[in-house]
């Protein structure tokens, strides 16, 4: 992708909206966060969903005007998973037992986050809108990411699932 449709496509962008479209947190049955102490693991998820692009028409005040609109949805989450404990040398068949098993979820959140640009110019190429998608809009999407997370964990008595800052 040649840089000047990729700049093309920033330079014809506009953003209007960042909202949560879905979102879930599971706990697992046997965990409860608030008595239970051990040292779990943080898994991070994202991956974009969809991209999608809409022509909205409006009338306001009996004038007509049409909106084109570049919604990409990206999803958004973090575990918290219990590894398997080593097993003792003395019990071999534990011990080939636990090689075996997965580790455990005990917290899942996950979010459905929509950012919506305006496109000020028909005929941008899907290929930059996607590369658009991919190297920008998570940084737009992830304040609001470290917010919900911040404030769920709080809620649910999670221990504290610290997200980093994203640097441009």
């Amino acid at each position: 992708m040649p840089d000047d449709k990729f700049q093309e496509v920033k330079d014809n962008l506009i953003p209007l909206d960042i909202y949560l479209r879905q979102t879930t947190l599971e706990l697992n049955k046997g965990y409860n966060p608030k008595y239970q102490t051990e040292s779990l693991e943080i898994q991070h998820r994202r991956e974009i969903v969809v991209l999608t692009q809409t022509k909205f028409t409006k009338e306001v005040n009996g004038d007509t005007s049409t909106q084109d609109i570049f919604s990409v949805d990206y999803e958004l989450g973090v575990r918290l998973v219990q590894r398997p404990s080593t097993p003792t040398e003395n019990n071999a068949k534990e011990a080939n037992a636990e090689k075996t098993s997965e580790p455990q979820v005990m917290a899942e959140l996950t979010a459905h986050f929509i950012a919506e640009y305006e496109l000020k110019k028909d005929g941008l190429e899907q290929e930059a809108l996607a590369m658009f998608a991919e190297r920008n809009t998570l940084y737009h999407i992830w304040p609001y990411w470290r917010e919900y997370v911040s404030s769920m964990v709080t809620r649910a008595r999670l221990p504290a699932i610290p997200l980093e800052t994203i640097q441009v």
